[in-house]
């Protein structure tokens, strides 16, 4: 018996070492014969390729498809810059962080062998911490107990490619079969203005600085949008978007048991969550366990917060309290990282910050911190930088309603507008200064 078991663990090594070297092998033929074909390509030599790297104000939140501002980009180029041939990608994704970057960074561009980045990022850290553990582990950041060696223990696995083929099936898989659910059980229209409206009235209050209960006074509505949340937790209980925006609507109501309860199983449903937008469970518990005063409460997410290390280190990381410095320090060091990556092969580097937020609540204190730190990074690595704070507080002056904005507070379509021709001026100084053939 114990002969078949050995038999049969050795069998299973040597079939993971053999997948392992098939996929490395053809990952190593998938780049050669793309380098070559890219180098043999007459219609790639005569491109100069751009890529917008970036969150959700890179993407286009707020702004319908071909009004975001790489869109916009690239009818400036187009217009202006008509024997360029200057080809803009937009490569944004919605709350990724500057770790996530980093990980993903030959991904978003190797494909396409870019001549210059535009870079904008760092925002999305104060509330998306995943891959945190990757800043520890390479700037030898010793760990307090969420912090411990356990947060990196499944950074190993992402060093091999049959673990990240496991991770890539696994998600694929639940995709497909989340899609169909979906499909067979549409959404009420009053799921997404409940959902519209929830997101809207928090943004008043973070963004704005506004009163909790100036702004969600409508009990009905909360009482309906209770309701259809608890019933979407129900009908799509591994969406962790609905217990997210249930335990908020409890939180509202002074019921903050409830509130804890629902994210904890927002989390523990799917805590590796990352489509659209991250898993924001994390986001609604660290902020109950910061602006509660309820010392049982605080026991209670404590208690989670030690079991969910133990069962689940790399996740842990997004249920830790950092203060601003030592977020503003990662986002530092990892932006160091990325443009170290980018100057090994030749890439030419564009640095902006974003665009003032609206109000005076704590995201708006927080952008500030953030383009503070990437005009003096930009400063520090030499790089051309954009500063649209300052434009864009400077275009105020002519329009006091500051109509650059959506609902959401990510820019809308003038808004974007007015992103892009600030970039655009620096990226024709690049061209001009620093690469003939795009001017050919």
């Amino acid at each position: 018996m114990k002969q078949k078991i050995r038999v049969i663990l050795l069998g299973c090594v040597i079939s993971i070492v053999f997948l392992e070297c098939c996929l490395r092998a053809g990952s190593l033929i998938y780049s050669y014969v793309s380098r070559n074909v890219s180098a043999k390509s007459p219609a790639t030599s005569h491109t100069y390729t751009v890529i917008c790297l970036g969150n959700s104000y890179t993407y286009g939140s707020g702004a319908p498809k071909g009004s975001r501002y790489p869109d916009f980009l690239q009818q400036m180029s187009d217009r202006q810059l008509p024997k360029s041939n200057v080809r803009i990608n937009n490569r944004g994704v919605v709350a990724l962080n500057t770790a996530e970057l980093v990980y993903e960074l030959e991904n978003l561009t190797g494909d396409l062998h870019p001549d210059m980045v535009i870079l904008q990022i760092g925002e999305a850290n104060r509330m998306n911490r995943y891959r945190f553990g990757d800043y520890l582990k390479r700037e030898k950041i010793h760990s307090n107990e969420l912090r411990s060696v356990y947060l990196r223990a499944q950074d190993i696995g992402y060093h091999f490619k049959v673990y990240k083929l496991v991770i890539f099936l696994r998600y694929s898989i639940k995709e497909l079969f989340e899609s169909k659910m979906n499909a067979r059980e549409p959404r009420p229209m009053e799921y997404s203005e409940l959902l519209r409206w929830l997101n809207d009235s928090m943004v008043a209050v973070m963004d704005e600085g506004r009163n909790m209960s100036s702004v969600f006074n409508d009990e009905k509505r909360i009482c309906l949008a209770t309701d259809v949340f608890k019933k979407a937790t129900q009908d799509d209980p591994s969406n962790p978007i609905n217990y997210y925006a249930l335990g908020r609507l409890y939180c509202i109501q002074g019921q903050f048991d409830k509130g804890l309860e629902t994210f904890i199983k927002g989390i523990r449903i799917n805590p590796s969550y990352r489509g659209e937008i991250e898993n924001r469970n994390y986001i609604g518990l660290r902020r109950l366990h910061e602006y509660s005063h309820d010392d049982k409460l605080h026991q209670k997410i404590r208690s989670f917060m030690r079991e969910f290390s133990r069962t689940h280190p790399a996740e842990a990381v997004n249920l830790m309290k950092l203060d601003d410095e030592e977020i503003l320090n990662w986002i530092s060091a990892d932006i160091d990282e990325i443009v170290k990556v980018l100057r090994e092969r030749n890439i030419r580097i564009i640095l902006q910050n974003y665009p003032p937020a609206l109000g005076k609540g704590t995201n708006a204190e927080w952008r500030m911190k953030v383009n503070t730190l990437l005009r003096e990074k930009a400063e520090d690595l030499c790089l051309p930088f954009v500063d649209n704070e300052k434009l864009f507080t400077e275009a105020f002056k002519a329009d006091v309603d500051r109509s650059y904005y959506a609902a959401d507070g990510h820019c809308n379509w003038k808004g974007y507008q007015l992103m892009a021709k600030n970039v655009f001026e620096v990226v024709v100084n690049e061209l001009l200064l620093g690469n003939g053939h795009a001017q050919e």
